[in-house]
């Protein structure tokens, strides 16, 4: 590894490829107890996305450079997020309209729930709503799309300041998200006459996307643009000493002991106080993550990756998180007279993982044949 640019950080593609997987389990849970608590510990996963995202979103840019050139890249950016979040949007309801039409569930139902005013401010106002789920497959994975698109529309917008505000944004929105929780657990108001414990009143683009996503902006800016504040230069120490340095193993270790710690944290809360949006766990999680890859990515820190984890990072990921649901859902309908099969109920969640895997290695392929005969025709 020679820096710490997206393209070869090893590390962090890895964690995308666990994260990828982990995604799968909170969607498609194990049984019992210990199901709960695998659900609780891959929450971190979808921040992870967030985070990660940022991170590179603005890399390279400086922090004083013209709101022109950052416009320029998020263009680009929302052109290529709106396409894939629009396309998948479009596929799952071709799926529902099928799945409705095979097993005589009625399609006119179907549309009179899913297309009307009020699944349609559910799904601009809080990213969820029945325009990109129903009893067809239950789970509304596409919020993140459209939490990421509108976080980079508003980094358009806001493009003269995205940078220099990204620190403030990420702890604000953070605690947000916390204090909104505790109004879950001790208060649960109603905000739009909807109750705050509706699971998309905190989770959506304003309490995780901004916050997660500017975090990882924020995180460039520290390690990358030598940004002159207490919290930067804290990040910058320790990125450092878990690098280089004799002390470098123990301190990268250490980091190792908090991702642990983090996960379970994580269990314990979910124990305590049931399914949360975002544990406390989980942030800690993806402190420890962020600071080792930033230290994998400096020169000299000789990390070994693991190549069939990079590749499922790098190349499967998207695709097995755009794809997961509707296999999730092909394999109850197929196989749902094992529903109640407990050995079955074990190795559902590893069926949906292989499967998941195997179809994006499939699209993966084929877009490379299909990109490699372009470039011989040209």
């Amino acid at each position: 590894m020679k820096g710490a640019s997206k393209a070869d950080n090893s590390f962090f593609y890895m964690v995308k490829g666990v994260a990828c997987i982990l995604v799968i389990f909170i969607h498609c849970i194990f049984p019992g107890i210990l199901g709960k608590d695998i659900q609780a510990l891959s929450r971190f996963s979808v921040l992870y996305f967030f985070v990660i995202s940022g991170r590179y979103l603005l890399s390279g840019i400086p922090s004083d450079a013209s709101p022109s050139i950052i416009r320029k890249r998020m263009a680009l950016k929302i052109r290529h997020m709106l396409a894939v979040t629009l396309g998948l949007t479009a596929l799952y309801n071709i799926y529902s309209i099928i799945v409705a039409v095979i097993y005589g569930y009625g399609v006119k139902d179907l549309v009179t729930q899913k297309y009307n005013l009020h699944e349609l401010w559910l799904l601009l106002m809080f990213n969820s709503g029945k325009i990109i789920y129903d009893y067809t497959y239950d789970i509304d994975h596409l919020w993140y799309l459209y939490a990421v698109l509108y976080v980079f529309v508003l980094i358009y917008i806001f493009a003269g300041v995205a940078k220099k505000w990204s620190g403030f944004l990420t702890f604000f929105f953070t605690g947000m998200l916390f204090f909104a929780e505790l109004l879950q657990l001790y208060y649960p108001i109603r905000p739009f006459d909807i109750s705050i414990r509706t699971w998309y009143v905190v989770r959506n683009w304003l309490f995780e996307g901004i916050p997660f996503i500017m975090g990882g902006v924020w995180l460039d800016t520290a390690v990358n643009d030598n940004r002159d504040s207490k919290a930067s230069n804290m990040v910058r120490r320790i990125v450092d000493s878990c690098s280089t340095g004799a002390n470098a193993h123990r301190n990268r270790l250490l980091l190792y002991v908090l991702i642990a710690l983090g996960a379970a944290m994580s269990i314990l809360e979910y124990r305590r106080f049931g399914e949360m949006t975002v544990y406390l766990g989980s942030v800690v999680i993806i402190c420890a993550i962020m600071l080792l890859g930033e230290a994998y990515g400096k020169p000299g820190s000789n990390f070994k990756a693991i190549s069939p984890l990079c590749h499922l990072g790098k190349d499967l990921s998207a695709s097995v998180y755009y794809y997961h649901i509707m296999i999730i859902s092909i394999i109850s309908r197929s196989l749902y007279v094992f529903e109640e099969n407990t050995i079955y109920m074990w190795f559902k969640p590893v069926i949906a993982a292989v499967a998941s895997v195997l179809v994006s290695e499939m699209i993966f392929r084929i877009k490379f044949c299909m990109k490699r005969g372009m470039e011989s025709k040209a």
